[in-house]
């Protein structure tokens, strides 16, 4: 005789890994990424970062690979926020894109957000691969760099391994009322 489990364990256990994979939230400042194809062969890259969780205000945020994977450097256009300025990759010695704050007055506070960087590159934006999109942004009262998280790999795996989990029970849902038993192939009498 086999055990299959029954509806309550399913939803038990759909509902702890729910449970895990929502109540996971940054405590790290973030940034949100739009890309729009503006021709020609270019691409405007638009972020907004959020301190909505951060634990002090911010005063920089920088853009690491902007010249090797972005083809940035000190002709390229790049946009600032009002009270923010930058300084563009000087390839090959500085690879970086640094925006920073003019006064502190115009840092991100911890609880706010601010948009308006942004820049245009021949980077078309599917063909990024792990770590080409690699930033920091810079604490006001430390004066440190504080590297911006992307999704823990444990998040991923958990809400893969719900999705496995619900699609086996459907799964086996269906098969329990095939007329045709799955592990044999013979018709059900």
């Amino acid at each position: 005789m086999t055990m299959r489990p029954g509806p309550g364990l399913v939803l038990f256990v759909t509902a702890v890994l729910l449970l895990a994979v929502t109540s996971w939230a940054p405590a790290d400042p973030t940034v949100q990424v739009t890309v729009n194809d503006i021709g020609g062969g270019l691409f405007e890259y638009d972020l907004v970062v959020d301190n909505m969780t951060g634990t002090q205000p911010l005063s920089g945020l920088n853009i690491l690979h902007a010249s090797s994977v972005f083809g940035l450097d000190e002709f390229s256009s790049v946009g600032a926020p009002p009270g923010w300025d930058f300084l563009p990759p000087f390839p090959p010695g500085l690879d970086e894109l640094d925006y920073f704050s003019l006064v502190s007055s115009t840092d991100i506070p911890v609880g706010g957000s601010l948009g308006g960087f942004s820049f245009e590159s021949p980077k078309d934006p599917a063909t990024l691969t792990g770590g080409d999109f690699a930033m920091e942004v810079i604490g006001s009262d430390c004066a440190c760099q504080i590297a911006i998280p992307g999704p823990p790999t444990a998040i991923l795996l958990g809400v893969s391994l719900a999705v496995l989990f619900l699609a086996g029970f459907a799964r086996r849902g269906l098969d329990r009322n095939s007329p045709v038993n799955p592990r044999t192939g013979a018709s059900a009498p």
